[in-house]
């Protein structure tokens, strides 16, 4: 069977009504080194989902039925400075394979509510962190190198900006949206923790000095040659539609950064869950 009839096939086996399309490649120094991966996982089954919903969807048209597509606030490029966040309406600039095989999937979906007329959203998120995150994820790999007294890599001088979001808040969001009738909007989900990527990695030395009994932990950091067409800064603007709905984040960024830290001390094996991960972690060239 093909993977649109499979997955039709199970949404009227488990009926469905909420479908969360969270699944993607989302590394981007591996979409640098391997676009056509990139394109085949975040595009084509994003395209057979939405043809198994399209159908699904035409046959129970009387159920409150959703599907809301993950995507990330690199879409719309790098915020230059001085200018103003991106919002709901920005443009998209992509600027690695990653952030563009995102923006192409999104881009479909829009198409698809608009051509069929189906319940679909598009949710654009900032960084999040968190427990179980992927070991690659600059504050897993940042805390693995640490306790292995390893180099901790910086792209440049570590001065690209980024905002953080806990994983909580995200998933908080994410239950008020599918809580909201109103199914054709798209959201932002994103936070007032902004940061460079240079006093991110301080901050997780601290914690790390602290709980480790150690010190002097950022001792390790070593700049590295910037990546090809690095994004300077991703900003969004907080969005009214979320709030209207009732959503605000809850979590104090420097108690949920001390709370990761310590739960991946405590969860020292989940590095060790895959091999290849695990591999990668351990080059000393790994950014």
């Amino acid at each position: 069977l093909s993977s649109e009839r499979k997955l039709f096939n199970w949404f009227r086996k488990y009926k469905i009504n909420y479908i969360l399309h969270l699944a993607a490649e989302t590394h981007v120094d591996r979409s640098i080194t391997n676009p056509s991966q990139f394109i085949k996982s975040n595009i084509d089954p994003t395209v057979a989902l939405l043809g198994a919903f399209q159908k699904y969807h035409h046959l129970n048209k009387k159920r409150d039925l959703r599907l809301i597509y993950f995507s990330t606030d690199e879409v719309f490029g790098s915020v230059s400075k001085g200018s103003k966040p991106f919002n709901i309406n920005s443009k998209l600039d992509p600027s690695s394979p990653y952030s563009s095989s995102k923006a192409a999937a999104g881009l479909i979906i829009k198409s698809w509510r608009k051509t069929y007329n189906l319940p679909l959203s598009i949710v654009y998120c900032c960084n999040n962190y968190g427990p179980f995150q992927n070991a690659e994820k600059l504050i897993p790999a940042t805390i693995f190198r640490a306790i292995h007294s390893m180099p901790i890599l910086v792209y440049g001088k570590g001065k690209q900006i980024r905002t953080w979001i806990h994983v909580d808040d995200t998933v908080s969001a994410i239950y008020k949206i599918l809580k909201n009738k109103n199914y054709n909007f798209d959201y932002f989900i994103t936070s007032k923790n902004v940061f460079k990527n240079i006093d991110c990695i301080q901050l997780l030395c601290k914690f790390l000095d602290k709980l480790t009994h150690k010190s002097n932990i950022n001792k390790l950091i070593k700049f590295t040659e910037d990546r090809p067409a690095h994004d300077e800064a991703y900003l969004m603007e907080d969005d009214l539609n979320l709030k209207k709905i009732g959503w605000a984040e809850d979590v104090d960024f420097n108690n949920g950064m001390l709370k990761t830290v310590e739960w991946y001390l405590d969860n020292i094996d989940y590095f060790l869950d895959s091999k290849k991960t695990y591999k990668s972690l351990l080059k000393v060239g790994f950014k």
